[in-house]
């Protein structure tokens, strides 16, 4: 973290942003647009510039926002100074990152797949790729060739590609957490 704090006129105007979005190694800030616009992203930019972590800030004033690249490694780092100066939605809270409707579908399925691994040896991660894969072989084994339908080789291509989705994002990550 820095310990170079703006003077408490810039931090108020900080406290003013919120983060827009955030990827892995950008984070988008935005302000309110109107005259003080300016002066809101020189002090955000100002405040920002002795961090190392910090590769990049792209001021946009048009849009009154700024965007910060950084090494993913360092997002903590990064996180931790905006929580610091008050940018809102800075913490590491996944509905800034996702909208409401994915928030309600992560939940829903979160609550599914903790309902099927109860009562059967699996949990969606396997199951929904396992039952496309099955109706693929169906598909291939009838022979159908109509295009009103899915082909084979789309299941096949759907099955193979939300197994690969629905994993763990590493060998390390914890197979009991309950994501979908």
């Amino acid at each position: 973290m820095s310990d170079v704090n703006p003077p408490t006129a810039d931090l108020q105007r900080i406290q003013r942003a919120q983060v827009a979005s955030a990827t892995t190694g950008r984070i988008r800030v935005r302000f309110a647009r109107g005259p003080s616009a300016p002066a809101d992203l020189a002090a955000l930019q100002q405040s920002l510039e002795p961090m190392a972590e910090i590769r990049a800030i792209k001021v946009r004033p048009a849009a009154a926002s700024a965007i910060l690249e950084f090494d993913p490694r360092d997002a903590t780092t990064v996180e931790g100074r905006l929580r610091e100066l008050g940018v809102r939605g800075s913490q590491n809270d996944r509905r800034h990152s996702l909208g409401e409707p994915a928030v309600i579908m992560k939940t829903t399925a979160s609550l599914i797949n903790r309902a099927v691994g109860q009562r059967l040896p699996g949990d969606l991660r396997l199951l929904v790729p396992l039952a496309l894969g099955l109706l693929s072989l169906r598909q291939f084994a009838r022979g159908d060739d109509r295009l009103s339908e899915a082909p084979w080789y789309l299941l096949a291509w759907y099955a193979s590609e939300s197994f690969s989705k629905l994993q763990p994002a590493s060998p390390s990550a914890d197979p009991t957490v309950d994501e979908v």
